[in-house]
């Protein structure tokens, strides 16, 4: 199977797309719960440095973790 180079990067975006996609639905789940820590969270989802969770959450939702706990 021969794909463009146009090809191979529409289809990693669309593959970083469901995999933010999966990471924003579990993360409520799990923070909801109240269950676990946000560093367990962080560990979970696959993230390798908690800087990285922390922007990709703030991306989803527009918040950090501390404030979304704080107000839920």
């Amino acid at each position: 199977m021969n794909l463009s180079i146009e090809d191979s990067k529409k289809k990693d975006r669309t593959s970083k797309k469901i995999v933010d996609q999966v990471r924003s639905e579990r993360v409520i789940n799990w923070i909801n719960s109240g269950q676990y820590s946000v560093a367990e969270i962080c560990f979970c989802l696959g993230f390798k440095e908690p800087t990285s969770f922390y922007k990709a959450f703030k991306r989803w939702f527009g918040v950090t973790p501390a404030q979304y706990i704080n107000v839920s």
